[in-house]
């Protein structure tokens, strides 16, 4: 939803946050972090340290569609974290990424709260962290829906909706979109993950898989599976990460809830299925979210013939795949049992004022020996950095065969 900006929503309010580096932290921390400080000013986070292949999960909060924002580091000598973004936008029902090594600079191509994972590439480090975001111009700039908070009960009523106790104690959101983020951690692939909530609002809650070192990432959304206006989870996840959970209210609603994570392992005896071969076959558009230079363009695609030929080695897939008459884009990624995990990366149109396009959140799964179903998303985006705007399309599968 575009509505004019005016002022921050009921409920919310801009954090600023100083360390002060008196002598007790001085001296703690030039155990690990060493020389002047690689950005300008005080760090606003205090120190925080990763190890082995978990990230660490940062709610940054919500921002407005054209925004303009940047993640600088303070890091050990000789750590090298890698970063990622995601920005859940519920009112659109998408997730946009971004990957940085560690520093991260880029205008929002839509509105949404925003995660900031942190991971040391397999090694154990410290650092700090600093956000800077500029809002848009109050011509341009997005902002979340008044909330409806006379709608929302005042505390949790009724028995709980889900069986046993849940998990986390009490959250509450505000409303106008404005999303709680929750920090899950890290699950490898073929991992069950069920999250289930019991709430006292219409609630609407998705869970994000990103992995900052193999620049992946997915995410799944739900807002009334569980009953009752509750939201629940329930997959299987095709490709290892750390999770977070963001929640928030449905039209931009306010109340509380409670959620329950259980999370089961891989199975050790999952055979996995060849994807080898050309296949071919019609797309479907169930989704899309389009905005800036490329605002209205949601349209230009709705159906298109979809070719794909991949070569296997063991759980390694890689290939071609050629949406229409779009140009052929590589693509790699992995079987995981009967399921196909893929994303590429290729150019739409040349040079600095050229157009990129990815093809993301490829979970596609075997019927039988020949037949391939499931959903995808292809994302275009402006080459330059700066320019605001793009285009993410959801397709799904329909009569692909090989």
């Amino acid at each position: 939803m575009r509505v004019p900006f005016r002022v921050l929503a009921p409920g919310c309010a801009l954090l600023s946050v100083l360390v002060l580096t008196g002598p007790a932290y001085s001296q703690d921390i030039s155990r690990r972090i060493v020389g002047p400080s690689a950005i300008t000013g005080i760090p606003s986070s205090a120190t925080h340290c990763v190890s082995s292949d978990a990230a660490n999960v940062h709610p940054i909060g919500w921002m407005a569609n054209g925004s303009r924002y940047a993640i600088t580091f303070d890091t050990d000598n000789n750590f090298q974290p890698v970063t990622a973004v995601a920005r859940i936008d519920f009112s659109g029902r998408t997730q946009s990424r971004l990957y940085g090594g560690p520093e991260l600079q880029a205008t929002a191509s839509s509105p949404g709260t925003m995660v900031l994972f942190v991971a040391g590439r397999r090694q154990a480090g410290c650092y700090r962290y600093k956000v800077e975001i500029q809002p848009p111009a109050a011509s341009t700039a997005t902002t979340p829906p008044i909330p409806d908070v006379a709608s929302a009960p005042a505390a949790m009523s009724g028995p709980l909706a889900i069986t046993g106790t849940p998990s986390s104690a009490k959250h509450c959101v505000a409303g106008s979109w404005v999303s709680n983020a929750h920090g899950i951690g890290r699950v490898e692939a073929g991992s069950q993950v069920r999250i289930s909530f019991s709430t006292d609002f219409n609630a609407i809650a998705a869970l994000s898989l990103m992995n900052p070192e193999a620049e992946t990432g997915r995410f799944w959304l739900d807002d009334d599976s569980g009953g009752a206006s509750a939201p629940s989870i329930n997959v299987t996840v095709p490709e290892s990460g750390t999770l977070a959970l963001l929640v928030a209210g449905v039209n931009g609603a306010a109340g509380c809830y409670q959620y329950k994570v259980e999370v089961t392992g891989p199975s050790a005896t999952t055979t996995t299925s060849s994807f080898a071969g050309a296949w071919t076959g019609q797309v479907r558009a169930i989704g899309c979210f389009d905005d800036g230079v490329l605002d209205g363009y949601c349209g230009s695609i709705t159906t298109a013939s979809l070719s794909v030929t991949l070569s296997q080695t063991g759980t390694s897939v890689s290939g071609l795949v050629q949406l229409g008459s779009l140009k052929p884009v590589a693509v790699s990624g992995s079987a995981q049992g009967s399921r196909l995990v893929l994303n590429g990366r290729g150019e739409y149109s040349p040079g600095a004022n050229g157009f990129q396009m990815t093809y993301e959140d490829w979970d596609t799964s075997l019927s039988g020996t020949s037949s391939m179903g499931g959903n995808f998303s292809l994302r275009l985006f402006p080459t330059a950095s700066g320019v605001p705007g793009g285009v993410r399309w959801a397709f799904t599968l329909v009569g692909v065969t090989r």
